[in-house]
């Protein structure tokens, strides 16, 4: 009984010492940092022109799409939605920005 008590101890000291190891192990490991591009859009005189020309050419746009009711029904070939107007001109924003100059 003394011997298989002592067995054990041995043991579980032996898997201890293995399990602290491993964690030392472990706990050493390194990784790299993961870096991530610069996601600012340039600044350059030539990108906060186009920026401002895009944005002059919306609001240019969007004010066209508020209607007033006259009671005069709307030119052929025109359309009243307001909402889908407003999608348009934003559509064309979105356009004109991505070909803006990153550099």
């Amino acid at each position: 009984m003394r011997a298989q008590r002592a067995l054990l101890l041995v043991l579980i000291g032996i898997v201890a010492a293995a399990t602290m190891t491993l964690d030392a192990a472990l706990a050493q490991t390194q990784t790299a940092p993961v870096v991530t591009p610069n996601a600012t859009p340039a600044t350059t005189p030539a990108f906060t022109a186009c920026m401002v020309g895009c944005g002059t050419q919306t609001g240019t746009c969007q004010s066209g799409c508020i209607t007033v009711n006259t009671g005069v029904a709307p030119a052929a070939g025109t359309t009243p939605n307001s909402t889908q107007c407003f999608l348009n001109c934003t559509t064309q924003q979105l356009l004109c920005q991505q070909a803006c100059p990153r550099n």
